[in-house]
C-alpha cells in the first residue's frame, strides 16, 4: 500500500514538471512573438509598441539576447514616440551584446543609431558621429538604406550646427541619394528640402531652390498642408538671398493668406528685406513690426535690428536709427549692444581657409605684394622727381638763353644811350645850323623807336616762356595719371591676395580641429574595447601621445597655433579672466578640438570632473559682458541646433 501511494506521489511530481516546462516554453515563446511584432511596429506605431512592451515582465526576460532586444526595442520605441529619455541604461545590454557583435545584423544596425541619436540630443556631437558611422555601415552590410539615409542625415544635422557646410552637403547627398532608393513618399519631400537647406547654407541657392521647389510640389501633391507652408518659407529665404524678390514675394503671400501662423521670427525678417529690395518700405515697417511681436532670442533679436537699421538707412531717417541705437544702449543686454556694433558697424570678414604652411605662403606673397607697391610707389616719386628735374633744367636753359638776348639788348640800349649823349655833346659844342640839330633829334627818335622795339620783345619772350612751362605741365600731369592707374592696378592685386587669404584661411581652423579630433579618439577611447593585440598596439600608441600632448612644450604650441587661428581668443580671455594652470591646460585643450575625456586622460583626472570645470569656465566667460564677448561665444558655444530625424 505504501509502495503504491509512493508512486502515485511520484507520478503526479512529474506531471507538474512537465507542465511548468510547458508553462514557461509557452511563456517565453510568447515573449519573443511579442518583441517580434513590436519590432515591425515601433518604426511606423510607437505607442502601440509601448504597450505591447508594457506587456512584458522584464524580470521574466531570460537570457543576454531577450534583454538586450527588450532594451532596445523600448529605448527606440520611446524616443520615436519624442520622449526625453535622460540615461542610456534601458540601451546598455543591447550595446553590449549587439555592439561588441562582429557580424552585421538588423539589431546591431538600431543599437548604433539610436545610440548615436540619444549621444546627438545629448549634445556628444564626436562621438554621435562615430556611431552614425557604425550604424551606416551596419546599415549596408544588411543592404538597408532607410537607417544609412536617417544616419547620413542627422550626421549632416550635426555638422550644420557646427557650421560645416561642406561634410553636411556630402552628408545630405549621400542621405538624398538613398532616400530615393528607398522611395518612401513620406521621407522623399523631407529629403528634398534637406538637400536644399544644404546647399543654402553653402550659398548654393540655385540648387537650393531647385530643390525647394520639387519639396513644395511633392508636398502639394501629398495634401501635406504643414510641410508645404514651411517649404514655401525656405523657398521664399532662398530666393531673397539669390536676389529673385519677384519670386519671393509672391510664396509669402501664398503663406500668409493660408498658413499665417506657420511665420516665425526669420521668416518676417526675409520678407521685410524682400520689401526693401523692392523700395515698399510700408510693408517692410509692418514685416518688422510683426517680426518684433514674436522675437524668440538673441539671434532674432541682432536679426531686427539689422533690418530695421537698413530700413531706417534706405528712407534715409536717420534721426529714428540714432534713436534705435540710444534704444539699445539703454538696455542692460550688453551681448546684443555689442553684436550690433559688430555686426553693423565693422563689417568683419569671415574666417580660416586651408592648411598652416598654405596660409603663411600667401602671406609671404602678400608682403612680396606690399613691398613691390612700395617699390612701385618710390619709383614714382623718383620718376616724378626726374620729370619735374628735367622739366626745370629745360625751363633754366631757356630762361638763360633769354637773359643772354635780354643782356644783349640791354648793351645795345646803353651803347645808343651813350651814343646819344655824344650827339648831344656834339649838338651843344657844334651848335652849327638848325637842320644838323633837326637831324641828330629825327636820328634820336628812330633809336628811341628801336629801343620800344626792343622792350616789346622782351615782353613776347616772356609769355613764350610761360607757354612752354604750361606745355611741360600737362605732359608731366599725364604721365602722373598713368603711374597711377599703375598703382591703383597693384591695389587691386594687393586686395585680391588678401581675399585669397581669407578664403584660405576658412578651412584652416577644420583642419586643425580635425586633426586633434583624432588624436581625441584615440585618448578619449577605453582601451578595454580592443582585443589583446590590437589593445598593446593601442596602450603603446595611447601612451605616446599622452607624453606628447601633456608636455609644456606642446601645450605652449597648442596655445600658440589656437591664438593663430582664433584671433587670439586664449590671450584675450587671458587678459580679462584670471586663469589658473588647470583652467588653462583645459581651456587650450578644448579649443584645440580635444573632448572632455581626452583631456581626462592627458590631465590625469576624472572625465566627469573635467566635464564640470569646463562648462563653469565656458559660463564664466560667457557670462561676462565685455567687448569680446561676441568672439568668446562664436568659439566656445555649440551654436545653433537644429533637431535630428528620427
Amino acid at each position: 500500500m505504501t509502495r503504491h501511494i509512493v508512486s502515485i506521489y511520484t507520478f503526479l511530481i512529474c506531471v507538474c514538471a512537465l507542465l511548468s516546462a510547458a508553462a514557461i516554453s509557452c511563456d517565453n515563446s510568447k515573449r519573443m512573438e511579442t518583441l517580434a511584432r513590436v519590432q515591425k511596429t515601433f518604426d511606423k506605431n510607437p505607442e502601440l509598441a509601448l504597450e505591447m512592451l508594457d506587456s512584458i515582465d522584464p524580470a521574466h526576460l531570460k537570457g543576454k539576447e531577450e534583454t538586450a532586444k527588450y532594451g532596445l526595442l523600448k529605448f527606440a520605441s520611446l524616443l520615436k514616440a519624442g520622449a526625453d529619455v535622460e540615461s542610456d541604461s534601458l540601451l546598455l545590454p543591447a550595446i553590449d551584446y549587439y555592439g561588441s557583435s562582429s557580424s552585421p545584423s538588423h539589431e546591431k544596425m538600431l543599437t548604433h543609431f539610436f545610440y548615436a541619436y540619444h549621444l546627438q540630443q545629448k549634445e556628444e556631437k564626436l562621438q554621435a558621429i562615430h556611431e552614425y558611422d557604425k550604424a551606416i555601415n551596419a546599415a549596408q552590410s544588411i543592404g538597408n538604406q532607410l537607417y544609412s539615409a536617417l544616419s547620413y542625415s542627422n550626421k549632416g544635422v550635426i555638422y550644420a550646427d557646427e557650421y560645416l557646410q561642406e561634410e553636411e552637403l556630402a552628408c545630405m547627398k549621400q542621405a538624398f541619394s538613398d532616400f530615393i532608393i528607398v522611395n518612401d513618399s513620406s521621407r522623399i519631400p523631407g529629403a528634398y528640402q534637406s538637400l536644399g537647406q544644404a546647399y543654402f547654407h553653402n550659398g548654393m541657392f540655385r540648387e537650393s531652390a531647385d530643390n525647394h521647389a520639387i519639396a513644395a510640389k511633392l508636398a502639394l501633391q501629398a495634401s501635406d498642408s504643414v510641410a508645404y507652408a514651411d517649404i514655401l518659407l525656405n523657398l521664399a529665404a532662398t530666393e531673397v538671398c539669390h536676389g529673385n524678390t519677384d519670386k519671393a514675394l509672391p510664396l509669402y503671400k501664398e503663406v500668409s493668406e493660408s498658413f499665417p501662423e506657420m511665420f516665425k521670427s526669420e521668416d518676417y525678417g526675409f520678407m521685410s528685406e524682400a520689401f526693401l529690395n523692392t523700395g515698399d518700405y510700408e510693408n517692410a515697417e509692418k514685416s518688422l513690426q510683426l517680426m518684433g511681436n514674436v522675437l524668440a532670442d538673441l539671434i532674432d533679436s541682432i536679426h531686427w535690428y539689422t533690418m530695421r537699421w537698413h530700413l531706417y538707412r534706405n528712407k534715409k531717417d536717420y534721426e529714428a536709427g540714432a534713436l534705435m541705437f540710444d534704444s539699445v544702449c539703454a538696455t542692460s543686454n550688453q551681448a546684443l549692444l555689442n553684436t550690433l556694433k559688430f555686426n553693423l558697424l565693422h563689417e568683419e570678414t569671415n574666417y580660416m581657409s586651408q592648411e598652416l604652411h598654405t596660409v603663411k605662403k600667401i602671406a609671404a606673397q602678400r608682403k612680396t605684394i606690399i613691398y613691390l607697391v612700395l617699390i612701385s610707389l618710390t619709383l614714382l616719386i623718383l620718376l616724378i622727381i626726374i620729370l619735374y628735374s628735367s622739366a626745370q633744367a629745360k625751363n633754366k636753359h631757356k630762361i638763360a638763353a633769354q637773359k643772354e638776348e635780354m643782356n644783349s639788348i640791354s648793351s645795345n640800349l646803353k651803347k645808343a644811350i651813350q651814343s646819344m649823349k655824344e650827339k648831344e655833346e656834339m649838338l651843344t659844342s657844334l651848335q652849327t645850323s638848325k637842320e644838323v640839330l633837326l637831324n641828330q633829334l629825327s636820328r634820336l627818335n628812330a633809336e628811341l623807336d628801336f629801343l620800344k622795339c626792343s622792350l616789346s620783345n622782351k615782353d613776347n619772350l616772356l609769355a613764350m616762356r610761360t607757354e612752354l612751362h604750361d606745355r611741360d605741365k600737362m605732359q608731366w600731369e599725364n604721365k602722373l595719371k598713368c603711374l597711377n592707374r599703375e598703382k591703383e592696378d597693384f591695389i587691386v592685386k594687393l586686395e585680391h591676395a588678401e581675399s585669397n587669404i581669407d578664403k584660405l584661411s576658412k578651412s584652416l581652423l577644420i583642419s586643425f580641429r580635425d586633426y586633434y579630433k583624432m588624436a581625441s579618439d584615440i585618448l578619449g577611447t577605453n582601451q578595454y574595447t580592443y582585443k589583446k593585440g590590437l589593445k598593446e598596439l593601442f596602450i603603446v600608441q595611447r601612451s605616446e601621445l599622452i607624453k606628447e600632448y601633456s608636455s609644456p612644450k606642446t601645450i605652449a604650441k597648442l596655445d600658440k597655433d589656437v591664438n593663430a587661428l582664433m584671433e587670439d581668443v586664449i590671450a584675450k580671455i587671458q587678459s580679462e579672466f584670471t586663469l589658473d594652470a588647470r583652467d588653462f591646460k583645459i581651456l587650450v585643450y578644448s579649443l584645440s578640438g580635444f573632448n572632455y575625456k581626452a583631456i581626462a586622460t592627458l590631465m590625469d583626472m576624472n572625465p566627469q570632473t573635467v566635464s564640470s570645470i569646463k562648462s563653469r569656465l565656458i559660463k564664466r566667460i560667457l557670462s561676462n559682458e565685455s567687448i569680446h564677448t561676441a568672439l568668446f561665444r562664436r568659439y566656445l558655444s555649440a551654436g545653433t541646433h537644429t533637431p535630428p530625424q528620427k
